[in-house]
């Protein structure tokens, strides 16, 4: 018994020694980058990388950069940019042993339409909502005004 653990100590040691003159292989990598517009960074990106385990997601800091860790060796990543007003990219990413670290850049270029002007028009479309309302008599007493309905009409938005 007393051999037995004697010979497991040293065919541990020598395993680890053996272990110590190579460097041990990474079995994760990372994909790091910036985002910029005519050479100016893009902070609020989102950046997202497609891969054989799924979609991880990310927004550039304040100086258009990002990182993506714990991304498995061996596959190829599709990573992708995109903010509104802007035209998205997708760049496409190899993480082997060797290029464990993959850094890259995205330029995104504005968004442009066919509109007169070159550019398309930024935000939601305004729309009508009709509101419709009821008051009874008591609550149209604790209303501004003399509480008639021309008073009551003029405490709406938009009406003058």
């Amino acid at each position: 018994m007393r051999t037995t653990r004697l010979l497991f100590a040293i065919s541990v040691l020598l395993t680890s020694v053996a272990s110590m003159g190579q460097p041990a292989k990474p079995l994760v990598g990372r994909i790091v980058g910036t985002v910029a517009t005519d050479g100016l960074s893009l902070p609020g990106v989102i950046v997202t990388v497609r891969g054989p385990l799924g979609t991880r997601a990310t927004v550039t800091s304040e100086f258009g950069s990002f990182v993506v860790d714990g991304l498995p060796l061996g596959a190829v990543y599709e990573v992708t940019a995109e903010l509104v007003g802007f035209v998205k990219q997708k760049q496409v990413v190899a993480l082997t042993a060797a290029t464990a670290s993959h850094d890259t850049t995205f330029e995104l270029q504005i968004e442009r339409d066919q509109q007169a002007d070159g550019f398309k028009e930024m935000g939601p479309t305004p729309v009508e909502v009709p509101l419709t309302f009821y008051l009874n008599e008591a609550e149209a007493r604790l209303l501004p005004g003399d509480g008639s309905l021309l008073s009551i009409v003029s405490l709406s938005p938009g009406v003058h």
